[in-house]
């Protein structure tokens, strides 16, 4: 008859550092060796990028038929409250606001993917007629809204303890 291993000490899992004292023990490092990593897993970035791509269209498509709110104030409306949304929903799930390379990440993901469709959008809107510098100058800016002002508001820190301004 086999025998069966002896159990882990206290309980368990039969991982080699388990049975190691908490004193023998060294938090994982950077590659650098001056921080600590962070045990808490990164938060998935593309999913706020999809997430803010498909509020900007669905409130694109909500104000512009339905409540006829045009031009660029519309753009701008829309484009702050999906910023503004991003930075809420991402401190609300991570408590904390992003670090700068996941803002970039963030803020990348988004304007590729709203690129993508705004050249679609475009190219859709040239078929019936050409438009010239100024009318792609404008579009242009139509679009730049919803990345610069996804950067500010992901950049924003808000008050600290002590109710200053970081």
């Amino acid at each position: 008859m086999p025998r069966k291993p002896p159990a882990p000490p206290h309980g368990r899992s039969g991982r080699l550092s388990a049975a190691l004292p908490l004193d023998m023990v060294q938090p994982l490092r950077s590659p650098a060796g001056s921080l600590p990593r962070m045990s808490i897993p990164s938060p998935r970035l593309g999913h706020y990028a999809i997430g803010g791509i498909l509020a900007s269209i669905l409130l694109n498509l909500l104000l512009r038929t339905f409540v006829k709110v045009g031009g660029l104030f519309a753009t701008l409306l829309i484009a702050g409250l999906v910023a503004a949304g991003l930075a809420l929903v991402f401190a609300w799930r991570n408590r904390r606001a992003p670090r700068p390379e996941e803002r970039r990440s963030i803020v990348l993901r988004y304007g590729l993917g709203l690129g993508v469709l705004y050249l679609g959008l475009l190219g859709m809107m040239e078929q019936q007629y050409e438009h010239g510098p100024v009318g792609l100058l404008l579009f242009g800016l139509h679009y730049a809204c919803y990345p610069v002002l996804a950067w500010v508001a992901l950049g924003w820190r808000g008050r600290n303890d002590a109710g200053q301004v970081q």
